[in-house]
């Protein structure tokens, strides 16, 4: 049951990044936090790896872009670390903001590591 629940996640986010959804229901904040809060290891494993793939995503576009000034994680930054992040953002957004619940999670989850990470100011 838990590898089926990690197997659906994957593609569910597989499907949402970089991919305008068509018909299909797309990962939503609130989808991410019942991932990342539920007790089955399928379930965080969903969490850890859909938050991983969104920063793999975004790694590749700033690197074909020659993007250093909007998206600079640390390459040695663990995905663990990465998770931890993120579910504070969510945390801490969601308090505020309820209806934020509703939005796409990879949108959220790229804006959440671009504010943990910024890219360090370069001196003139």
């Amino acid at each position: 049951m838990a590898a089926t629940k990690t197997l659906i996640a994957v593609v569910l986010a597989t499907l949402t990044i970089g991919t305008p959804a068509r018909g299909a229901e797309i990962m939503t904040v609130g989808d991410l936090q019942e991932f990342c809060t539920a007790s089955d290891d399928g379930s965080k494993s969903a969490c850890r790896f859909f938050i991983f793939g969104v920063a793999q995503g975004l790694c590749l576009a700033a690197g074909t872009l020659g993007d250093k000034t909007h998206y600079c994680i640390p390459d040695d930054l663990s995905a663990a670390a990465m998770e931890l992040a993120v579910k504070l953002a969510i945390g801490q957004d969601l308090m505020v903001f309820p209806k934020d619940r509703n939005l796409e999670a990879s949108g959220f989850v790229g804006a959440a590591l671009i504010k943990a990470f910024p890219c360090a100011k370069r001196k003139p």
